[in-house]
């Protein structure tokens, strides 16, 4: 009855060994566990490194098109300044009516939301008072070069504002799913 009890009952070798090869078992379980985190959190790792390379993409790519855009307004700003120098030749040659149109066209350049109109009213003014003589035919086709331009640059503006809005959200979407990677990590 003893050696019963020593070998076979409770405490005993044989219960003893079962319950070390359950331990065994939980133990290889749980490396196994272990093995499979440990590549799901690599995975992940993985996943986080390439959104934030993609994203360090994406501002690399805001920043260069804000550069264009910048480039833009400035070589926009020397054809403005270099055809307001032209208007100003103009003006100075010419009689004190046509020099108050040159003004008054030169302040419509500033004010961009009430161009159009006051525009067409200017080059009505200046054929009805200058008879077919040069310096008419060339202050048309100033304001003709500029009504273009002006309706170039309104249209590579908001083309580009666009463009600067998408890249914006592209950066917004990335940094959540770099916070929602994160999150999974933890």
């Amino acid at each position: 009855n003893e050696r019963y009890e020593r070998d076979v009952g409770p405490g005993g070798a044989l219960e003893t060994k079962k319950r070390l090869d359950l331990a065994f078992d939980e133990i290889e379980e749980f490396h196994r566990r272990e093995i499979a985190l440990n590549m799901k959190v690599k995975e992940a790792q993985k996943k986080l490194k390439d959104k934030e390379i993609e994203l360090l993409d994406f501002t690399r790519e805001a920043a260069d098109i804000m550069a264009i855009k910048e480039k833009a307004y400035d070589d926009q700003s020397v054809e403005m300044r270099e055809l307001k120098l032209k208007i100003k030749k103009l003006q100075e040659d010419s009689e004190g009516k046509i020099l108050d149109m040159g003004r008054q066209a030169k302040k419509l350049q500033e004010d961009h939301a009430a161009q159009a109109l006051e525009w067409e009213e200017e080059k009505e003014k200046l054929r009805k008072l200058a008879d077919s003589s040069h310096l008419t035919k060339e202050i048309e086709r100033l304001y003709n070069d500029l009504d273009g331009q002006s309706a170039a640059f309104e249209a590579e503006r908001l083309r580009r504002d666009g463009d600067a809005r998408k890249v914006q959200e592209g950066i917004v979407v990335l940094a959540e799913e770099n916070e929602k990677y994160r999150q999974e990590i933890r």
